[in-house]
């Protein structure tokens, strides 16, 4: 019995090129530890606030604000406007969620 396989996919470098020329993909090849701050703080913020004690929520929202400014501030120096400004609600409704556990 003969087993057929799918025809092989040739990738053609420019077509390729101009694809992410039209579509403006970034590729981040400085990855410096600034990110990888952020990343971490991001996923500590999470953690803690997927906890659910009442007690420790806004220590959680000021991780996940502190990593939130490290990320506007990567993204503004990126150029990349959109996740700028996804950054700042972010940080913005942190902020607010830590007066609120704080004076509310």
């Amino acid at each position: 019995m003969r087993c057929f396989s799918a025809p092989k996919k040739t990738i053609d470098i420019p077509s390729l090129i101009t694809y992410n020329n039209i579509m403006k993909i970034r590729f981040y090849k400085n990855l410096n530890n600034w990110r990888w701050i952020g990343f971490l703080l991001a996923m500590l913020g999470a953690f803690i606030l997927s906890d659910a004690n009442t007690e420790t929520q806004w220590l959680g929202w000021a991780v996940a604000g502190s990593s939130g400014a490290i990320w506007i501030y990567m993204g503004y120096r990126d150029g990349d406007i959109p996740r700028t400004l996804m950054e700042v609600m972010y940080v913005a409704v942190a902020c607010r969620a830590i007066y609120n556990w704080i004076y509310g």
